[in-house]
């Protein structure tokens, strides 16, 4: 609780252990019995409040800093990891397939200010204590929210997002997993520089992302699709189309790889196509850019849910 947002704590997230794994510590989220009487103890002495109504627990800050303040050193970095343990378990993942959260956004909706807590928790932390480090699920749910938050073009909690898990990165061990995250986080930077208009910016962040994709083994060919997809976007985004089309080009190779695998039999994403149509309407190809929403149109109308942006 102390690492939470205080107001509106959704009681599910403690529910949502259940037939879930979960950490050494929260075996009481299985239990509604053990869950049950923990919350009526709580409640009782007013160290709680719970709305029956929207099923909301709150807990007041100045409890929250209290109890922080007279844990030690290793038992808050263990609170801390037991309370990103409970909000990864229910904050949504991005589907790779997808290369989208939209059908997700109002759960993401419900827990993104307990995940931007969590963020400002772990920078309050590390001041704290130099040897507060961060573990790998607490970098994960970062980069979930990241994708969220760049969907829903919240853009300044994403560049405050995106700082702060790049700092947590750097504190995992060195290996494949952590090279994974950080090209994660950098091409959300990427992602956002593009959207603030610097396209030059986007475009050197996505290559570095490139290189750092293609020396993974063995190589996540769905996520080269898509580095490949940014860098055509963003050089459209640079008025850049022939080199625009190009990276397009070789984001739909990626997937035709991908297909060859047998790994993946959806095919290239429709919003890829769409984007090499818009290219290809640029470059006066109206003819190709036609051929490729003729493919995309149907497969965007067909998707549940509907992906009405970009359908329009």
């Amino acid at each position: 609780m102390s690492y939470l947002m205080p107001d509106i704590i959704p009681q599910e997230l403690f529910e949502a252990g259940a037939n879930r794994e979960l950490s050494e510590g929260l075996d009481f989220c299985s239990d509604d019995s053990i869950l049950w009487d923990a919350l009526r103890r709580l409640i009782k002495l007013a160290l709680l409040k719970r709305n029956r109504d929207t099923r909301a627990l709150s807990i007041h800050r100045i409890v929250q800093t209290q109890f922080k303040y007279f844990l030690s050193r290793e038992q808050r970095e263990k609170s801390f990891n037991s309370t990103v343990a409970l909000v990864r378990v229910i904050f949504p993942k991005e589907e790779a397939a997808k290369g989208q959260m939209y059908d997700a956004w109002e759960i993401c909706n419900q827990y993104l200010q307990h995940v931007l807590n969590l963020k400002d928790c772990f920078t309050e932390e590390m001041k704290l204590s130099k040897t507060f480090k961060a573990q790998r699920q607490f970098c994960e749910l970062l980069a979930r929210c990241q994708r969220f938050l760049y969907e829903t073009n919240a853009l300044t909690d994403l560049k405050s997002v995106c700082d702060v898990n790049l700092v947590a990165v750097e504190t995992l061990e060195d290996g494949p997993q952590k090279d994974d995250l950080r090209a994660t986080v950098m091409s959300h930077q990427a992602n956002l520089s593009e959207s603030l208009g610097d396209a030059a910016k986007a475009i050197h962040l996505n290559k570095e992302v490139y290189d750092m994709r293609l020396k993974e083994k063995p190589r996540k060919l769905e996520l080269l699709g898509y580095v490949s997809n940014n860098l055509g976007y963003c050089h459209n985004t640079a008025n850049d189309h022939k080199n625009s089309l190009e990276w397009f080009q070789t984001s739909r190779a990626w997937w035709a790889a991908l297909v060859d695998t047998q790994a993946e039999t959806h095919g290239c994403p429709p919003f890829i196509l769409t984007n090499t149509a818009r290219c290809m309407v640029y470059l006066d190809d109206l003819e190709g850019a036609k051929d490729m929403l003729d493919i995309s149109i149907p497969k965007l109308q067909n998707a549940r849910p509907l992906n009405w942006a970009m359908l329009a």
